[in-house]
């Protein structure tokens, strides 16, 4: 990854085990997946964006080209267990971020970024160079021996680690362009911007709407939304 690329990075700390426990159980961080480190920390030292490892093992099961892909990765590792990509190396986890940025979502917060790109040309290709540069970051965080496995079975191990963006969504062809300019997850786009001191153009405009109380209007108009249901039920 580019140098100074995770600046505020610091390793895991006996008191950052209950954030962790936390993300787990309110934003669903997958229990296989290794934490490996915080990628940023509040003012109070508190882990606000975890840092995580690009694999999460798992037990290969079933009979479609997914399980079969599994079933290599245990061959080639010797193991019960199967390495599957886990393309979320940025996860945030601060609880009071995590409630605000998921009020944006439900308002179309990701729709409206999505809009603002597609308007302008120079935007879309900064946030593709951005997702690439998440992409090289993340790809660097496997070891020589995981990166051999990952393209040795390719697929989903190289597209969605190697290749793609935030969140490891495909390639966007509309229009012809090839630009990785996905958005999906309001939650990974912040995460990212947050560990990177601002290197996520969809991460900035949720910045934005957080600083303009977007997300309270939402929590409004849904407040207001059950009392109108309320009264009409």
């Amino acid at each position: 990854m580019p140098d100074g690329y995770l600046a505020h990075a610091s390793p895991l700390r006996r008191a950052d085990a209950s954030t962790i426990d936390d993300a787990r159980a309110v934003k669903r961080l997958d229990g296989s997946v290794d934490v490996l480190g915080v990628a940023r920390r509040d003012a109070r030292g508190n882990p606000t964006v975890l840092l995580c490892r690009p694999l999460r093992t798992q037990r290969a099961r079933g009979d479609d080209e997914r399980a079969r892909r599994r079933a290599r990765a245990k061959k080639w590792r010797g193991s019960t267990t199967v390495e599957s990509p886990w393309p979320n190396a940025l996860w945030l986890c601060d609880r009071e971020l995590c409630r605000r940025v998921g009020r944006l979502e439900h308002g179309g917060g990701a729709a409206a970024a999505r809009r603002k790109i597609d308007d302008d040309e120079a935007t879309a290709r900064i946030f593709d160079a951005q997702q690439r540069r998440y992409a090289a970051m993340r790809w660097g965080l496997l070891t020589g021996k995981e990166r051999e496995m990952c393209e040795r079975l390719g697929g989903e191990h190289v597209e969605a680690l190697r290749d793609r963006g935030v969140g490891g969504y495909a390639r966007d062809d509309v229009g012809g362009t090839g630009l990785l300019i996905q958005v999906k997850c309001l939650h990974a786009h912040y995460a990212h911007y947050l560990a990177t001191d601002g290197d996520n153009v969809v991460g900035a405009m949720v910045q934005e709407m957080l600083d303009a109380g977007e997300d309270e209007d939402v929590a409004r108009a849904q407040r207001e939304e059950g009392e109108r249901r309320k009264r009409d039920g």
